[in-house]
């Protein structure tokens, strides 16, 4: 009976001691996930399409559902990193990159030209700029949970 009492003694004692190695085990890769740097920041990967809207004969709306249309092609294309737009009260549209921010003011140049100019007849004058990141963080359509950014 002993030897028994012995040998579960041991096994648990085994068990705890294993337990033990494996929360240490996860601990320090939570710890590591938890240091880990964001690669940017959200200043660093927004780029604004600000429509100069001149003609007021043009019917606004149905240039924004075009425009819509083509966003959705252009990043379902593949073409671009992992972004989100939104617009802004059809005046603009605020994109929000993932990855090479730095080339954010690139990726919507292309995309104007090859998805948005050859497509929309009545595309506006527009302007590609570096928007204040503190006047889009005014809007509710400013995304709340872009992990990978700061």
């Amino acid at each position: 009976m002993s030897i028994i009492r012995v040998s579960l003694i041991v096994l648990l004692v085994s068990l705890n001691i294993s337990a033990c190695f494996e929360k240490e085990n996860n601990n320090h890769n939570q710890s590591t996930q938890l240091n880990s740097t964001a690669k940017y920041e959200i200043k660093n990967c927004v780029v604004q399409l600000k429509f100069l809207w001149k003609n007021e004969k043009t019917d606004k709306m149905l240039v924004i559902d075009s425009v819509s249309e083509a966003i959705k092609k252009a990043v379902s294309s593949g073409k671009y990193p992992r972004l989100t737009a939104n617009s802004f009260e059809g005046d603009s549209y605020v994109f929000f990159f993932s990855d090479q921010c730095e080339k954010r003011k690139t990726f919507i140049e292309d995309m104007v030209s090859n998805y948005l100019s050859p497509t929309i007849n009545n595309l506006p004058d527009y302007q590609i700029i570096i928007p204040d990141i503190e006047d889009i963080k005014k809007s509710p359509t400013f995304p709340r949970n872009n992990w990978w950014i700061k």
